[in-house]
Protein backbone atom coordinates (compact mmCIF):
# COMPACT_ATOMS: atom_id res chain seq x y z
CA UNK A 1 0.00 0.00 0.00
CA UNK A 2 2.95 2.11 0.91
CA UNK A 3 4.37 1.46 -2.77
CA UNK A 4 0.76 2.48 -4.14
CA UNK A 5 0.62 5.84 -2.34
CA UNK A 6 4.42 6.66 -3.27
CA UNK A 7 3.65 6.13 -6.81
CA UNK A 8 0.35 8.01 -7.13
CA UNK A 9 2.34 10.89 -5.12
CA UNK A 10 5.11 10.82 -7.61
CA UNK A 11 2.91 10.69 -10.48
CA UNK A 12 1.09 13.87 -9.13
CA UNK A 13 4.78 15.33 -9.18
CA UNK A 14 5.73 15.00 -12.60
CA UNK A 15 2.43 15.98 -13.87
CA UNK A 16 2.45 19.13 -12.12
CA UNK A 17 5.83 19.48 -13.60
CA UNK A 18 4.15 19.85 -17.14
CA UNK A 19 1.01 21.53 -16.26
CA UNK A 20 2.83 24.29 -16.96
CA UNK A 21 2.40 25.79 -20.43
CA UNK A 22 5.08 27.61 -22.17
CA UNK A 23 4.76 31.49 -21.86
CA UNK A 24 3.32 33.32 -24.01
CA UNK A 25 4.80 37.12 -24.14
CA UNK A 26 3.57 40.34 -24.23
CA UNK A 27 3.53 42.21 -27.64
CA UNK A 28 6.17 44.90 -26.33
CA UNK A 29 8.88 42.37 -25.48
CA UNK A 30 12.11 42.62 -27.41
CA UNK A 31 13.71 38.98 -27.94
CA UNK A 32 16.67 40.34 -25.86
CA UNK A 33 14.03 40.11 -23.25
CA UNK A 34 12.79 36.33 -23.55
CA UNK A 35 15.39 33.65 -22.51
CA UNK A 36 15.64 32.11 -26.07
CA UNK A 37 19.89 32.08 -26.59
CA UNK A 38 22.16 28.86 -25.51
CA UNK A 39 23.56 29.86 -22.41
CA UNK A 40 26.79 27.76 -23.99
CA UNK A 41 27.88 28.23 -26.76
CA UNK A 42 30.15 25.91 -29.17
CA UNK A 43 30.35 22.71 -31.45
CA UNK A 44 30.46 20.50 -28.24
CA UNK A 45 27.94 21.43 -26.34
CA UNK A 46 25.33 19.38 -25.38
CA UNK A 47 22.48 18.82 -22.56
CA UNK A 48 24.09 16.21 -20.36
CA UNK A 49 21.04 15.61 -18.29
CA UNK A 50 17.20 16.63 -18.88
CA UNK A 51 14.61 17.83 -16.86
CA UNK A 52 12.14 15.87 -15.11
CA UNK A 53 12.21 12.59 -13.02
CA UNK A 54 15.40 10.59 -12.64
CA UNK A 55 16.58 7.60 -10.34
CA UNK A 56 19.90 9.01 -8.14
CA UNK A 57 22.60 6.93 -8.75
CA UNK A 58 23.55 6.46 -5.32
CA UNK A 59 20.39 6.55 -3.35
CA UNK A 60 17.93 4.34 -6.09
CA UNK A 61 15.59 7.13 -4.86
CA UNK A 62 13.44 8.91 -7.72
CA UNK A 63 13.93 12.91 -7.26
CA UNK A 64 12.87 15.81 -9.75
CA UNK A 65 15.41 17.24 -11.88
CA UNK A 66 14.60 20.97 -11.91
CA UNK A 67 16.43 22.15 -14.71
CA UNK A 68 19.25 21.05 -17.45
CA UNK A 69 22.91 20.55 -17.38
CA UNK A 70 24.42 21.59 -20.46
CA UNK A 71 28.15 20.95 -20.76
CA UNK A 72 30.89 21.67 -23.76
CA UNK A 73 33.38 19.29 -21.59
CA UNK A 74 35.62 22.17 -20.34
CA UNK A 75 35.80 23.67 -16.97
CA UNK A 76 36.23 27.39 -17.28
CA UNK A 77 33.73 28.11 -20.72
CA UNK A 78 31.59 31.58 -20.63
CA UNK A 79 27.89 30.99 -19.35
CA UNK A 80 25.90 33.76 -21.19
CA UNK A 81 22.58 35.22 -19.77
CA UNK A 82 19.72 34.32 -21.96
CA UNK A 83 17.51 37.28 -21.87
CA UNK A 84 18.03 41.10 -20.43
CA UNK A 85 17.72 41.26 -16.89
CA UNK A 86 19.40 42.20 -13.12
CA UNK A 87 21.07 40.00 -11.07
CA UNK A 88 19.48 39.63 -7.95
CA UNK A 89 21.39 36.71 -6.30
CA UNK A 90 25.32 35.53 -6.12
CA UNK A 91 25.96 32.96 -4.27
CA UNK A 92 27.09 29.44 -3.14
CA UNK A 93 25.48 26.25 -1.12
CA UNK A 94 25.99 23.05 -1.05
CA UNK A 95 23.57 22.31 -3.97
CA UNK A 96 24.35 24.41 -6.36
CA UNK A 97 27.68 25.63 -5.62
CA UNK A 98 28.72 28.96 -7.19
CA UNK A 99 25.60 30.06 -8.50
CA UNK A 100 23.50 33.46 -10.27
CA UNK A 101 20.19 34.25 -10.04
CA UNK A 102 19.28 36.95 -13.23
CA UNK A 103 14.96 38.53 -12.63
CA UNK A 104 13.58 39.62 -16.06
CA UNK A 105 10.92 40.71 -17.20
CA UNK A 106 6.82 38.63 -17.51
CA UNK A 107 7.71 37.45 -13.73
CA UNK A 108 11.02 35.08 -15.44
CA UNK A 109 14.24 34.78 -13.47
CA UNK A 110 17.16 31.97 -14.47
CA UNK A 111 19.26 30.16 -12.19
CA UNK A 112 22.69 29.61 -13.86
CA UNK A 113 24.75 27.03 -11.17
CA UNK A 114 28.00 24.99 -10.60
CA UNK A 115 30.26 27.68 -11.73
CA UNK A 116 33.77 27.71 -11.59
CA UNK A 117 33.26 31.83 -11.36
CA UNK A 118 31.50 34.35 -11.44
CA UNK A 119 32.02 37.68 -13.18
CA UNK A 120 28.55 39.58 -11.84
CA UNK A 121 27.94 40.80 -8.71
CA UNK A 122 24.05 41.62 -6.88
CA UNK A 123 22.45 44.47 -8.75
CA UNK A 124 24.22 44.46 -11.77
CA UNK A 125 21.82 45.22 -15.58
CA UNK A 126 22.87 42.32 -18.13
CA UNK A 127 21.96 42.27 -21.55
CA UNK A 128 21.31 39.22 -23.76
CA UNK A 129 24.63 37.74 -24.38
CA UNK A 130 26.98 39.37 -21.38
CA UNK A 131 28.91 36.87 -20.01
CA UNK A 132 28.06 36.43 -16.42
CA UNK A 133 30.15 33.38 -15.31
CA UNK A 134 32.68 30.23 -16.15
CA UNK A 135 31.20 26.64 -16.55
CA UNK A 136 32.23 24.63 -13.38
CA UNK A 137 31.93 21.44 -11.59
CA UNK A 138 30.79 23.18 -8.19
CA UNK A 139 27.92 21.42 -5.82
CA UNK A 140 26.22 18.63 -6.07
CA UNK A 141 26.46 16.55 -9.53
CA UNK A 142 29.10 14.25 -11.18
CA UNK A 143 30.99 16.28 -14.72
CA UNK A 144 31.58 19.46 -15.50
CA UNK A 145 28.43 21.88 -16.39
CA UNK A 146 26.06 24.83 -16.19
CA UNK A 147 22.61 24.13 -14.17
CA UNK A 148 20.51 25.64 -15.74
CA UNK A 149 16.45 26.77 -14.27
CA UNK A 150 13.90 28.83 -15.69
CA UNK A 151 11.04 30.11 -13.02
CA UNK A 152 7.60 31.87 -14.30
CA UNK A 153 6.48 33.40 -11.01
CA UNK A 154 7.04 30.31 -8.51
CA UNK A 155 6.30 27.40 -10.96
CA UNK A 156 9.81 25.73 -12.70
CA UNK A 157 9.30 25.02 -16.14
CA UNK A 158 11.70 23.13 -18.70
CA UNK A 159 14.14 25.31 -20.11
CA UNK A 160 14.72 22.88 -23.47
CA UNK A 161 11.68 24.88 -25.54
CA UNK A 162 12.55 27.78 -24.38
CA UNK A 163 16.14 27.66 -26.71
CA UNK A 164 16.83 28.53 -30.05
CA UNK A 165 17.34 25.21 -31.35
CA UNK A 166 19.26 26.79 -34.39
CA UNK A 167 21.78 27.92 -31.83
Amino acid sequence: MKRIASFVFLLFIITSLYAVEPLKFENNSKSEDISSIWPISGKSKHVSMLFGPYTDPDTQEIKIHKGIDLSTWRIGDPVYVTANGCVVTVDYNETYGNYIIVQHKENISTLYARLSEVKVKQGDIIKQGDIIGLIGNTGEGNGICLHYEIHIGLDVVDPLPYLDATQ
